[in-house]
Parts: structure tokens; C-alpha cells; sequence
């Protein structure tokens, strides 16, 4: 898991930059003996997302919409401008309890849900946590926590280069952490 041939940014990044993962088991003073348990560290130190094996994702220029956890439930409907190309991501839903809540990004033309409670909800988050075109195509790319338990954080990643045909972007990879 650990190891070279990674590719990491920063919300603020303008380039993706070659990233070094080190992957240690966890100190195991409390006698935890859980595998499962690792430390990671990485280098260079300042980095907020690393992948690796996605060919469309390599070290270089990128650009990065100014975007950075924007929570839709609180703060309303997204606009991004990515160079000519204008995208919204909002919540949309018609009840107050949220268990009909669903996330949609829309170029104006395209209209894609890209996330829906399906009828459950305990404390849920709807985040866009970046945006920007890190696979060079021009196109819309979306890191996004959307989640309907507040206690799990899938982040995942999402491409352009991904999409299928009728969406504007397609799961490239994921991330889920608990707590």
C-alpha cells in the first residue's frame, strides 16, 4: 500500500506533485494486536489527498477551483467555474428531516445525482471537500464526504475521466474513515 508512484495536492495546489507513503504498523503499547492498525506518513509533509495507479492522474500542472469543505446543508447550493465550464452541486430534498436528501451536480445541460439518503438519516454531512481538474481534461473533477451516518466519512473521489455516458463524473476511488 505504502511506496512510491503516488501523486498527492493540497486544497490550494496547482500542481500534483510525487508523493512517498510510508505505512507502519501501530505502536502497540496497549497490547491492541490489531493488524489492521497502521500510522502513515508522507512526503512531502504538506498534502491533503494522495492516489496512485490512475494513469489520468499524474504529476504536473492541474487546476484547483477555490473550494474547500463546503458543507451543502448549511451553506446552500455550490457554484464552481472551472475556465469556461460553469457546474452547480446543491441538496436538494422536500422534506426537513433530510431522509429524502439528495446531491446533485448539474453543468446546465447534464443534471447527475451524485448522492441520495434513500430514506435514513443519523446526523448526515453533505461536503464537496475540493474541486478542480486534476486529470487534465478540462472537465469537472470532485472531492466529496457525502455520507447519511455521521459517524462514517467516505471520501471519494470523483473523475470526469470516470463518467459514464449522460454524468458528468464517475467514482475513481474512495476512502472511508470512521469515528
Amino acid at each position: 500500500m505504502g511506496g512510491k508512484n503516488w501523486v498527492g495536492w493540497t486544497h490550494e495546489s496547482t500542481r500534483l506533485v510525487p508523493v512517498e507513503l510510508i505505512v507502519r504498523p501501530l505502536d502497540d503499547r496497549n497490547n491492541v494486536h490489531d493488524e489492521d492498525r497502521v500510522t502513515v506518513e508522507w512526503r512531502p509533509k504538506t498534502l491533503s489527498y494522495a492516489v496512485r495507479c490512475m494513469p489520468t492522474v499524474r504529476a504536473g500542472r492541474m487546476e484547483s477551483a477555490p473550494v474547500v469543505n463546503h458543507d451543502l446543508e448549511f451553506s446552500g447550493p455550490l457554484e464552481i467555474a472551472l475556465g469556461k465550464r460553469r457546474y452547480t452541486v446543491r441538496l436538494e430534498r422536500a422534506r426537513a428531516d433530510l431522509t429524502d436528501a439528495k446531491v446533485v451536480l448539474s453543468d446546465g445541460t447534464v443534471k447527475q445525482m451524485l448522492y441520495s439518503t434513500d430514506g435514513f438519516v443519523d446526523e448526515p454531512h453533505f461536503e464537496i471537500e475540493w474541486a478542480g481538474d486534476i486529470d487534465r481534461d478540462g472537465r469537472l473533477d470532485l472531492v466529496v464526504n457525502l455520507s447519511r451516518k455521521y459517524s462514517i466519512h467516505p471520501h471519494r473521489l470523483l473523475l470526469s475521466t470516470k463518467a459514464k455516458t449522460s454524468e458528468l463524473v464517475g467514482e475513481a476511488a474512495v476512502f472511508e474513515t470512521g469515528n
